[in-house]
Protein backbone atom coordinates (compact mmCIF):
# COMPACT_ATOMS: atom_id res chain seq x y z
CA UNK A 1 0.00 0.00 0.00
CA UNK A 2 1.28 3.48 -0.89
CA UNK A 3 0.10 6.52 1.08
CA UNK A 4 0.68 10.18 0.20
CA UNK A 5 0.18 12.88 2.83
CA UNK A 6 0.18 16.52 1.71
CA UNK A 7 1.62 18.24 4.78
CA UNK A 8 0.93 21.86 5.82
CA UNK A 9 2.77 24.91 4.49
CA UNK A 10 3.48 26.62 7.84
CA UNK A 11 6.32 25.53 10.11
CA UNK A 12 4.25 25.23 13.28
CA UNK A 13 1.52 23.28 11.49
CA UNK A 14 4.13 20.94 10.04
CA UNK A 15 5.40 20.18 13.55
CA UNK A 16 1.85 19.61 14.78
CA UNK A 17 1.13 17.07 12.04
CA UNK A 18 3.87 14.69 13.26
CA UNK A 19 1.56 12.74 15.63
CA UNK A 20 -0.76 12.07 12.67
CA UNK A 21 2.16 10.68 10.67
CA UNK A 22 3.02 8.42 13.61
CA UNK A 23 -0.60 7.28 13.67
CA UNK A 24 -0.45 6.33 9.99
CA UNK A 25 2.76 4.38 10.58
CA UNK A 26 1.10 2.45 13.39
CA UNK A 27 -2.11 1.81 11.50
CA UNK A 28 -0.41 0.81 8.23
CA UNK A 29 2.91 -0.78 9.33
CA UNK A 30 3.60 -2.33 5.91
CA UNK A 31 2.71 0.73 3.85
CA UNK A 32 5.03 3.10 1.99
CA UNK A 33 4.51 6.53 3.51
CA UNK A 34 5.26 9.49 1.21
CA UNK A 35 5.05 13.17 2.15
CA UNK A 36 4.56 16.10 -0.22
CA UNK A 37 5.92 19.17 1.56
CA UNK A 38 7.16 22.71 0.84
CA UNK A 39 10.88 23.27 0.91
CA UNK A 40 11.88 24.49 4.36
CA UNK A 41 9.24 22.78 6.52
CA UNK A 42 10.11 19.55 4.66
CA UNK A 43 13.42 19.52 6.56
CA UNK A 44 11.53 18.82 9.80
CA UNK A 45 9.99 15.62 8.43
CA UNK A 46 13.25 13.67 8.42
CA UNK A 47 12.62 10.09 9.51
CA UNK A 48 8.93 10.13 8.57
CA UNK A 49 8.68 8.25 5.28
CA UNK A 50 9.90 9.55 1.92
CA UNK A 51 9.77 13.34 1.60
CA UNK A 52 9.13 15.04 -1.77
CA UNK A 53 9.86 18.77 -1.69
CA UNK A 54 8.43 21.55 -3.84
CA UNK A 55 9.25 25.24 -4.16
CA UNK A 56 5.95 26.84 -5.24
CA UNK A 57 2.27 26.11 -5.86
CA UNK A 58 2.93 25.30 -9.52
CA UNK A 59 5.93 23.18 -8.59
CA UNK A 60 3.82 21.19 -6.11
CA UNK A 61 1.71 19.87 -9.00
CA UNK A 62 4.82 19.07 -11.03
CA UNK A 63 6.28 17.06 -8.16
CA UNK A 64 2.93 15.36 -7.52
CA UNK A 65 2.73 14.22 -11.15
CA UNK A 66 6.27 12.83 -10.94
CA UNK A 67 5.37 10.44 -8.11
CA UNK A 68 1.98 9.27 -9.39
CA UNK A 69 0.25 6.17 -8.13
CA UNK A 70 -1.05 6.00 -4.54
CA UNK A 71 -3.72 3.91 -2.85
CA UNK A 72 -4.54 6.66 -0.34
CA UNK A 73 -3.99 10.41 -0.38
CA UNK A 74 -4.56 12.64 2.64
CA UNK A 75 -4.80 16.45 2.61
CA UNK A 76 -4.25 17.87 6.08
CA UNK A 77 -5.42 21.42 5.37
CA UNK A 78 -8.27 20.61 2.97
CA UNK A 79 -7.40 23.53 0.68
CA UNK A 80 -7.99 23.54 -3.09
CA UNK A 81 -4.26 23.50 -3.75
CA UNK A 82 -3.60 20.44 -1.61
CA UNK A 83 -6.62 18.58 -2.97
CA UNK A 84 -5.44 19.21 -6.54
CA UNK A 85 -1.99 17.93 -5.52
CA UNK A 86 -3.61 14.60 -4.59
CA UNK A 87 -5.41 14.50 -7.95
CA UNK A 88 -2.15 15.15 -9.80
CA UNK A 89 -0.51 12.33 -7.82
CA UNK A 90 -3.24 9.89 -8.93
CA UNK A 91 -4.39 9.01 -5.41
CA UNK A 92 -7.16 6.48 -5.91
CA UNK A 93 -8.79 7.34 -2.59
CA UNK A 94 -8.57 10.90 -1.30
CA UNK A 95 -9.35 12.01 2.27
CA UNK A 96 -9.48 15.50 3.73
CA UNK A 97 -11.29 17.72 6.22
CA UNK A 98 -14.76 18.96 5.33
CA UNK A 99 -13.62 22.36 4.14
CA UNK A 100 -13.40 24.33 0.90
CA UNK A 101 -12.18 21.49 -1.36
CA UNK A 102 -14.50 18.80 0.03
CA UNK A 103 -15.92 18.00 -3.43
CA UNK A 104 -12.51 16.68 -4.51
CA UNK A 105 -12.31 14.09 -1.71
CA UNK A 106 -13.84 10.64 -1.64
CA UNK A 107 -14.18 10.96 2.13
CA UNK A 108 -14.43 14.13 4.18
CA UNK A 109 -13.91 14.33 7.91
CA UNK A 110 -16.10 16.76 9.87
CA UNK A 111 -14.16 18.92 12.31
CA UNK A 112 -15.36 20.86 15.37
CA UNK A 113 -15.35 24.67 15.16
CA UNK A 114 -11.87 26.27 15.05
CA UNK A 115 -10.51 26.87 18.53
CA UNK A 116 -12.67 24.27 20.24
CA UNK A 117 -9.83 21.76 20.39
CA UNK A 118 -6.11 21.70 19.70
CA UNK A 119 -4.92 21.59 16.07
CA UNK A 120 -3.15 18.28 16.74
CA UNK A 121 -6.50 16.77 17.72
CA UNK A 122 -8.00 18.21 14.52
CA UNK A 123 -5.33 16.51 12.47
CA UNK A 124 -5.72 13.16 14.24
CA UNK A 125 -9.37 13.05 13.17
CA UNK A 126 -8.13 12.53 9.61
CA UNK A 127 -7.16 9.04 10.71
CA UNK A 128 -10.78 8.37 11.67
CA UNK A 129 -10.31 9.10 15.36
CA UNK A 130 -13.78 10.37 16.24
CA UNK A 131 -13.11 10.08 19.98
CA UNK A 132 -9.80 11.44 21.20
CA UNK A 133 -9.44 10.24 24.77
CA UNK A 134 -5.66 9.97 25.14
CA UNK A 135 -4.90 13.66 25.50
CA UNK A 136 -2.73 15.54 23.04
CA UNK A 137 0.31 13.56 21.88
CA UNK A 138 3.65 15.33 21.76
CA UNK A 139 5.24 15.89 18.33
CA UNK A 140 8.70 14.34 18.23
CA UNK A 141 11.50 15.06 15.80
CA UNK A 142 13.52 12.20 14.35
CA UNK A 143 16.32 14.44 13.18
CA UNK A 144 19.90 13.20 13.45
CA UNK A 145 21.69 15.32 16.09
CA UNK A 146 25.27 14.42 15.19
CA UNK A 147 25.91 17.87 13.64
CA UNK A 148 25.18 19.79 16.84
CA UNK A 149 28.78 20.61 17.80
CA UNK A 150 29.58 21.75 14.27
CA UNK A 151 26.48 23.96 14.10
CA UNK A 152 27.27 25.61 17.44
CA UNK A 153 30.73 26.50 16.17
CA UNK A 154 29.18 28.01 13.05
CA UNK A 155 27.57 30.73 15.20
CA UNK A 156 30.39 30.89 17.77
CA UNK A 157 28.17 29.42 20.48
CA UNK A 158 30.14 27.92 23.33
CA UNK A 159 28.62 24.48 23.82
CA UNK A 160 30.40 24.19 27.17
CA UNK A 161 28.14 26.75 28.85
CA UNK A 162 24.35 26.98 28.99
CA UNK A 163 22.70 28.86 26.16
CA UNK A 164 19.19 30.22 25.67
CA UNK A 165 17.47 30.94 22.36
CA UNK A 166 15.22 34.00 22.10
CA UNK A 167 12.93 34.52 19.11
CA UNK A 168 11.29 37.94 19.52
CA UNK A 169 9.61 38.12 16.10
CA UNK A 170 6.77 36.30 14.36
CA UNK A 171 6.25 36.08 10.60
CA UNK A 172 2.48 36.45 11.04
CA UNK A 173 2.61 40.05 12.25
CA UNK A 174 3.23 42.46 15.16
CA UNK A 175 0.07 41.47 17.05
CA UNK A 176 1.96 38.31 18.01
CA UNK A 177 5.13 40.11 19.09
CA UNK A 178 5.89 41.17 22.65
CA UNK A 179 7.64 44.60 22.65
CA UNK A 180 11.43 44.53 22.40
CA UNK A 181 12.06 46.15 25.80
CA UNK A 182 10.88 42.90 27.46
CA UNK A 183 13.31 40.86 25.38
CA UNK A 184 16.15 43.27 26.14
CA UNK A 185 15.62 42.86 29.89
CA UNK A 186 15.41 39.08 29.56
CA UNK A 187 18.63 38.94 27.55
CA UNK A 188 20.43 41.04 30.18
CA UNK A 189 19.20 38.79 32.98
CA UNK A 190 20.21 35.55 31.27
CA UNK A 191 23.62 36.99 30.40
CA UNK A 192 24.12 38.09 34.01
CA UNK A 193 23.34 34.52 35.07
CA UNK A 194 26.26 33.27 32.97
CA UNK A 195 24.27 32.06 29.95
CA UNK A 196 24.93 32.66 26.28
CA UNK A 197 21.94 34.35 24.63
CA UNK A 198 21.24 33.43 21.01
CA UNK A 199 18.78 35.60 19.05
CA UNK A 200 16.90 33.66 16.37
CA UNK A 201 15.06 34.93 13.33
CA UNK A 202 15.22 35.41 9.59
CA UNK A 203 17.86 37.46 7.82
CA UNK A 204 15.26 40.16 7.10
CA UNK A 205 14.38 40.45 10.80
CA UNK A 206 17.95 41.32 11.74
CA UNK A 207 17.40 45.01 10.87
CA UNK A 208 14.56 45.24 13.38
CA UNK A 209 16.86 44.60 16.34
CA UNK A 210 19.01 47.50 17.66
CA UNK A 211 22.59 46.35 18.27
CA UNK A 212 23.09 48.53 21.33
CA UNK A 213 20.16 46.90 23.14
CA UNK A 214 21.41 43.33 22.73
CA UNK A 215 25.17 43.75 23.09
CA UNK A 216 26.93 40.48 23.80
CA UNK A 217 24.18 38.31 22.30
CA UNK A 218 24.85 35.89 19.45
CA UNK A 219 22.98 37.20 16.41
CA UNK A 220 21.97 34.05 14.52
CA UNK A 221 19.53 35.67 12.09
CA UNK A 222 19.36 33.68 8.86
CA UNK A 223 22.29 31.53 9.95
CA UNK A 224 20.53 28.15 10.08
CA UNK A 225 17.96 26.20 8.10
CA UNK A 226 14.98 24.75 9.96
CA UNK A 227 16.52 21.31 10.45
CA UNK A 228 19.69 22.95 11.75
CA UNK A 229 17.70 25.12 14.16
CA UNK A 230 16.00 22.00 15.52
CA UNK A 231 19.43 20.49 16.20
CA UNK A 232 20.69 23.65 17.90
CA UNK A 233 17.50 23.92 19.97
CA UNK A 234 17.84 20.37 21.24
CA UNK A 235 20.95 21.38 23.20
CA UNK A 236 19.63 24.68 24.57
CA UNK A 237 18.85 25.27 28.24
CA UNK A 238 15.67 27.00 27.16
CA UNK A 239 13.89 28.77 24.34
CA UNK A 240 11.53 31.77 24.55
CA UNK A 241 9.34 33.01 21.72
CA UNK A 242 5.97 34.23 20.58
CA UNK A 243 3.32 31.99 19.01
CA UNK A 244 5.44 30.98 16.03
CA UNK A 245 6.93 28.01 14.24
CA UNK A 246 10.19 28.24 16.19
CA UNK A 247 8.48 27.67 19.54
CA UNK A 248 6.74 24.57 18.18
CA UNK A 249 10.13 23.36 16.97
CA UNK A 250 11.73 23.91 20.37
CA UNK A 251 8.98 21.94 22.13
CA UNK A 252 9.31 19.08 19.63
CA UNK A 253 13.09 19.09 20.21
CA UNK A 254 12.41 18.50 23.92
CA UNK A 255 13.67 21.91 24.98
CA UNK A 256 12.25 23.90 27.90
CA UNK A 257 9.99 26.34 26.07
CA UNK A 258 8.20 29.54 27.10
CA UNK A 259 5.73 30.94 24.59
CA UNK A 260 3.63 34.10 24.67
CA UNK A 261 0.11 34.15 23.24
CA UNK A 262 -1.43 37.52 22.49
CA UNK A 263 -3.63 37.75 19.37
CA UNK A 264 -4.07 33.95 19.27
CA UNK A 265 -5.21 31.33 21.76
CA UNK A 266 -3.16 28.53 23.35
CA UNK A 267 -6.19 26.24 23.33
CA UNK A 268 -5.91 26.05 19.54
CA UNK A 269 -2.20 26.15 18.81
CA UNK A 270 0.04 26.02 21.88
CA UNK A 271 3.27 24.03 21.48
CA UNK A 272 3.07 20.57 22.98
CA UNK A 273 6.20 19.17 24.60
CA UNK A 274 7.70 17.82 27.81
CA UNK A 275 8.33 21.29 29.30
CA UNK A 276 6.19 24.10 27.88
CA UNK A 277 5.10 27.24 29.74
CA UNK A 278 2.39 29.44 28.21
CA UNK A 279 2.05 33.16 28.94
CA UNK A 280 -1.50 34.28 28.18
CA UNK A 281 -4.01 36.84 29.39
CA UNK A 282 -7.42 36.48 27.72
CA UNK A 283 -9.33 39.72 27.23
CA UNK A 284 -12.82 40.46 25.92
CA UNK A 285 -11.29 40.94 22.47
CA UNK A 286 -9.23 37.74 22.62
CA UNK A 287 -8.40 35.99 20.45
CA UNK A 288 -8.62 38.43 17.55
CA UNK A 289 -6.31 36.46 15.19
CA UNK A 290 -5.34 39.75 13.56
CA UNK A 291 -1.87 40.60 12.24
CA UNK A 292 -2.14 44.12 13.67
CA UNK A 293 -4.10 45.00 16.81
CA UNK A 294 -7.45 46.38 15.52
CA UNK A 295 -7.79 48.52 18.68
CA UNK A 296 -4.26 49.89 18.48
CA UNK A 297 -3.63 49.17 22.17
CA UNK A 298 -1.89 45.78 22.44
CA UNK A 299 -3.59 45.48 25.83
CA UNK A 300 -3.08 41.71 25.77
CA UNK A 301 0.66 42.34 26.23
CA UNK A 302 0.29 44.78 29.14
CA UNK A 303 0.02 41.83 31.53
CA UNK A 304 3.66 41.06 30.80
CA UNK A 305 5.83 44.08 31.68
CA UNK A 306 9.57 43.42 31.59
CA UNK A 307 9.95 42.42 35.24
CA UNK A 308 7.07 39.97 35.22
CA UNK A 309 8.11 38.54 31.88
CA UNK A 310 11.68 37.91 33.05
CA UNK A 311 10.47 36.35 36.31
CA UNK A 312 8.08 34.05 34.45
CA UNK A 313 10.86 32.78 32.19
CA UNK A 314 13.58 32.38 34.80
CA UNK A 315 11.38 31.31 37.70
CA UNK A 316 13.02 33.93 39.91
Amino acid sequence: MRILVRTPNWVGDTVMCLPLLERFESRYPDAELHLLAPRGPAELLQGYGTVHQFTSRRDSNRVARSIRGFDLGVSISGSWTTAINLLMADCRRRVGPRREARLLFHKTVPLPPPGSEHIIQNYLRLDGAAELTDGIPEPRFRIDLKEQEQLLRKANIDGGRPYWILAPFAAYGPAKELPLDRWEQLARRLSADGCTVVIAGTADERNRLPDESFAGCVMAFGMYGLREWAIVMSGATGMVGNDSGLTHMAAAAGTRTTVGFFSTTPKWSRPIGPSVQVLYRPLDCSPCHQKVCPLGTLACMDEWPAGKFVAAVTGQ
